[in-house]
């Protein structure tokens, strides 16, 4: 009778332990669940920033391109100042300027328009 107790209090056991170990393993379930709609908030979080930084890049560029051409305009007008003086050394000194600029600018341009997608 004795040994009967003693193998029903081990069956208890054992079964207390079965039923603590399948609770600890439906507690990991539920975190690996937590876990993977955690995962797919942060993807799509990502997703939603990549978008914003390819967005910010397109429109710096599109902004570095407008400062090149009203630099390119600035020193434009500034040029067309100068000459309306009469001297004609200053003149050719100021075309030859402007030439430059205007090489200077399409280079711009063609770095810009291989830059863009």
């Amino acid at each position: 009778m004795a040994k009967i107790k003693i193998e029903q209090n081990i069956m208890n056991e054992s079964l207390q332990s079965l039923e603590a170990i399948q609770q600890k393993i439906m507690l990991v379930q539920q975190k690996i669940e937590q876990q993977k709609v955690d995962l797919e908030k942060s993807k799509a979080e990502n997703d939603k920033l990549v978008e914003q930084l390819i967005n910010a890049e397109e429109s710096k560029k599109a902004s570095e391109a407008k400062i090149v051409e009203l630099e390119a305009q600035i020193q434009s007008l500034k040029l067309a100042k100068s000459l309306s003086d009469e001297d004609e050394v200053k003149k050719a000194e100021l075309k030859k300027m402007i030439s430059n600029m205007i090489k200077e600018v399409d280079k711009c341009l063609a770095v810009v328009n291989t830059e863009q997608p």
